[in-house]
């Protein structure tokens, strides 16, 4: 069969079994085509159409949900930052290995939104600190317990920030973040971590007052790395680091 053979409207089915129409003959080699399934429009040549080896790339490929679409994912055979970054997100939230060895991401999914990595790619583009090696994607800091990545509580915040954020999410066991029981005093301590160390506040006679102390230090600590990283984050950030309150 020539290319001449073929007509637009005709349907042929990938080797993914997914249908694609013709939809226009761009050159003698060059074939415009679309899936009637996504509406996914790409280009292709007619062995390509016959083999079956045209691709959908609005097809969820990534665990199960990830669309790839035409955004860039590598560069001279690596992966660009915003691709690793996307497919890090996607993993937390929706790979079993993961979620079993992460228990504070097992609830979490990504937006309708950024499953699409030609969005979540833009968007990167647009945010401070995207790019920086010592810059992390958090989720928590614009919405406190936030279960969602979206484009409405992500940003990239310095490191140091991302763990102060996580730091409240971690499984202390029966007692509440920052409290536990010393047993040779016989008194509930209070810690925090501050400047990548464990700084302890004190014992307590309650649960309560321990978990004050904690709280208080929290939140002043949120007021420092405001201060300390001013100049270094998106305005967004910085203002939810200064309105943080700790409960």
């Amino acid at each position: 069969m020539g290319i001449c053979n073929m007509k637009c409207g005709e349907l042929y089915k990938s080797n993914n079994g997914e249908y694609f129409e013709i939809l226009e003959f761009l050159d003698n080699r060059r074939i415009k085509v679309a899936f009637v399934k996504t509406g996914y429009v790409t280009t292709s040549t007619k062995q390509q159409i016959l083999n079956g080896q045209v691709k959908d790339k609005y097809l969820p490929s990534v665990y199960g949900v990830g669309i790839v679409g035409d955004g860039k994912i590598s560069v001279m055979g690596k992966h660009t930052q915003a691709y690793q970054c996307w497919k890090n997100m996607l993993a937390r939230c929706y790979s079993e290995k993961l979620k079993n060895k992460l228990l504070t991401y097992s609830d979490c999914v990504v937006s309708d939104e950024f499953l699409n990595f030609e969005i979540f790619e833009e968007w990167c583009k647009n945010q401070i600190g995207f790019g920086a090696d010592d810059y992390d994607l958090d989720k928590d800091l614009l919405s406190h317990d936030s279960k969602i990545y979206s484009r409405e509580t992500c940003l990239f915040v310095p490191k140091e920030i991302n763990s102060f954020m996580t730091e409240n999410k971690v499984n202390s066991g029966i007692f509440p973040v920052g409290v536990s029981f010393h047993k040779r005093v016989k008194k509930f301590s209070s810690n925090i971590s501050l400047n990548n160390k464990v700084t302890h506040l004190g014992y307590f006679d309650s649960i309560e007052c321990a978990r004050k102390a904690y709280v208080d230090a929290k939140n002043q600590q949120a007021k420092v790395l405001a201060e300390r990283y001013k100049d270094k984050i998106d305005i967004k950030a910085y203002e939810a680091l200064v309105k943080l309150n700790y409960m």
